[in-house]
C-alpha cells in the first residue's frame, strides 16, 4: 500500500470532520471562486519576514515586490524583512474593520524588532522541514519555524499571529498536534530529551504596544503526552485507510460552522447525488501541487 503522509493541518482537519478531510485532501478540491484567506495569508507573510530575521538576511536591501513605485518603496530598494511580508500579502482586506492591513503588518514587524532586539536564546535552525516515520506506511511531515537554545535547554519555537489573547489562546497549545510534533522533532535533532516549546505570540488587533502585542508562552509535554500524540497519529492513519473502503463520515453540525464560518464544502454535504456531481464540475477545482511540508 502507498505511504500516507500526514501533517498537523491534515490531522486537525480529519479530527474536525473526516468528510472535510476527504474533500480537501483525498479529492484535493478547493472552491473555484476561492479568495485569499486573510488570517492565513497574513500569518504566513509575518512568518516569512521573521524567517529572514533569524536567518540573518533581514536587513539586506532588495527590490520591492511591487516592481514599480509604491507608498512603501518610493521606487527604492527596501529591506528584505519588509519585502518578504509585502510579497506574500499583496493586498489589503476589503473590510475596513479588519486590522490585517499591509501597514499593520509592517508596523508589527518594526515593533517586533524593537521588542526583541536582544533575544534571550541562540538560534540553532530556521524553517526546518521534516519527515518522521511514525509507523508502517505512515510519515508525519511539516516545517518547524525555529529551533533555539536558552539557558542550556533546547526548544522548538513557533510564531503565532492572533486576534485574541488570554486563556482561550493559551489553552489550545497543550493539546496541539503541531506543537507536539515539533517537540518530538527537536528531541530527534538534538539527541536529547525535549519537553517544552515556545509560542511566539503576535497580537494583530488593537494598538501596537510592545508589552501587550508580543508575548511568549511555554507549553510542556510529558512522555505520556508524546506517546498519546503518536497513538493519535496512527489512529488517524488507520481510520483513513478504513474510510477509504467505506465512506468518510460527516461531523455535523459543529464542524459545519467551525471558526465562525460556513465550511467551504457544506453545499457538497447537503446536496443530492446528481447535484453534487454538477457542483464538483462547476463549483470546485483541483488544488495546484504544493509542498506538503509547508503545512506545518
Amino acid at each position: 500500500m502507498p505511504v500516507i503522509q500526514l501533517s498537523a493541518s491534515r490531522v486537525d482537519t480529519f479530527n474536525l470532520c473526516p468528510r472535510k478531510y476527504y474533500y480537501k485532501y483525498e479529492l484535493n478540491l478547493t472552491p473555484a471562486d476561492e479568495g485569499l484567506d486573510l488570517p492565513i495569508a497574513f500569518g504566513d507573510a509575518v512568518h516569512r519576514s521573521l524567517a529572514s530575521l533569524y536567518l540573518g538576511t533581514a536587513f539586506d536591501y532588495v527590490p520591492c515586490p511591487c516592481e514599480s513605485f509604491c507608498d512603501f518603496c518610493k521606487a527604492r530598494p527596501i529591506q528584505r524583512i519588509a519585502a518578504e511580508f509585502l510579497a506574500r500579502y499583496p493586498t489589503d482586506p476589503d473590510d475596513v474593520r479588519d486590522p490585517r492591513t499591509r501597514i499593520r503588518g509592517l508596523e508589527l514587524i518594526a515593533a517586533y524588532l524593537g521588542k526583541w532586539k536582544r533575544e534571550p536564546f541562540r538560534v540553532l535552525a530556521v524553517e526546518v522541514p521534516f519527515e518522521l516515520e511514525v509507523g508502517p506506511e505512515l510519515k508525519y511531515v511539516g516545517k518547524m519555524d525555529l529551533l533555539v537554545e536558552q539557558d542550556g535547554l533546547v526548544y522548538p519555537l513557533d510564531h503565532k499571529t492572533t486576534s485574541r489573547t488570554g486563556y482561550l489562546f493559551d489553552a489550545q497549545f497543550k493539546l496541539s498536534v503541531q506543537i507536539s510534533g515539533y517537540v518530538v522533532l527537536a528531541s530527534i535533532i538534538t539527541g536529547q530529551p525535549v519537553h517544552q516549546a515556545i509560542i511566539n505570540g503576535i497580537r494583530v488587533a488593537g494598538k501596537v504596544d510592545p508589552d501587550q502585542t508580543f508575548f511568549r508562552q511555554i507549553t510542556t509535554r510529558t512522555p505520556e503526552d508524546i506517546a498519546e500524540w503518536e497513538t493519535g497519529i496512527r489512529d488517524v492513519h488507520r481510520l483513513i485507510q478504513q474510510f477509504r473502503w467505506s465512506q468518510f463520515p460527516k461531523a455535523a453540525p459543529y464542524a459545519c460552522v467551525a471558526y465562525n464560518r460556513l465550511c467551504e464544502y457544506y453545499q457538497l454535504c447537503t446536496s443530492g447525488a446528481a447535484t453534487r456531481e454538477t457542483l464538483l464540475e462547476t463549483a470546485y477545482k483541483h488544488r495546484p501541487e504544493y509542498d506538503l511540508m509547508s503545512e506545518g
